[in-house]
């Protein structure tokens, strides 16, 4: 009895190690087709901002993939209403896909920062493998192909999700560099159109003030 019930965990375990979701709305890749070259082939709904790509420099500087792939975790702070910052947990991937090569004959390289909205941090570290940005390119092979021939991502805007499903039983402890808080910050002409009179008057007197000083 105590060796069934013993399977039986272990099968569970390992299925509810392998069952993790990716929503797409949640999701920033940047990648390429055979014949277009690099771009970010799906963005977030969620966190929503104008503008990808300084945040995706902040997260991948002096970053550059190899076969192995690299694991990041941080947070991006965003401002909100009333000077109010939203905050969103992530854990990026970055390396090397041998599998697609370039109209040239190079491997591509595959760049993904995924917002966990779902997962807390700590069932992050225990459900995800340290190579799960291959096993979510494994397990999205169908909607990718596609993209990698045709240049087309429409595919991949009508995807909701991908549960990855991984490559190795045995997890692979998770092993990363963390970032801290990355701040993304609104152009100047935004914040002075989203707060009071006030603050508007003060940050025109700021910059006035701010170029005197340099003439």
């Amino acid at each position: 009895m105590h060796f069934i019930e013993s399977q039986v965990m272990i099968k569970t375990m390992q299925t509810h190690n392998t069952n993790v979701k990716v929503k797409f709305n949640h999701l920033l890749w940047r990648s390429r087709s055979r014949d277009q070259d690099y771009q970010f082939i799906n963005s977030p709904e969620s966190p929503s901002i104008d503008g990808w790509f300084p945040v995706f420099n902040e997260v991948f500087s002096n970053c550059e993939p190899g076969r192995d792939p690299k694991n990041i975790i941080g947070k991006l702070v965003v401002p909100g209403d009333d000077l109010q910052s939203e905050f969103f947990q992530f854990i990026a991937s970055y390396f090397i896909d041998d599998k697609y090569l370039d109209s040239s004959g190079r491997p591509i390289k595959q760049y993904l920062i995924w917002f966990h909205q779902d997962y807390e941090i700590s069932e992050i570290n225990e459900l995800l493998a340290d190579d799960w940005g291959k096993d979510f390119i494994s397990s999205s092979k169908a909607l990718y192909s596609a993209f990698y021939e045709s240049s087309d991502n429409s595919k991949l805007a009508q995807k909701k999700y991908i549960v990855i499903k991984r490559s190795n039983v045995d997890l692979q402890k998770l092993d990363f560099k963390d970032v801290g808080e990355i701040k993304y910050g609104f152009p100047e002409s935004d914040l002075v159109s989203t707060q009071p009179l006030y603050n508007k008057i003060i940050v025109i007197l700021k910059r006035l003030f701010e170029r005197v000083v340099r003439s």
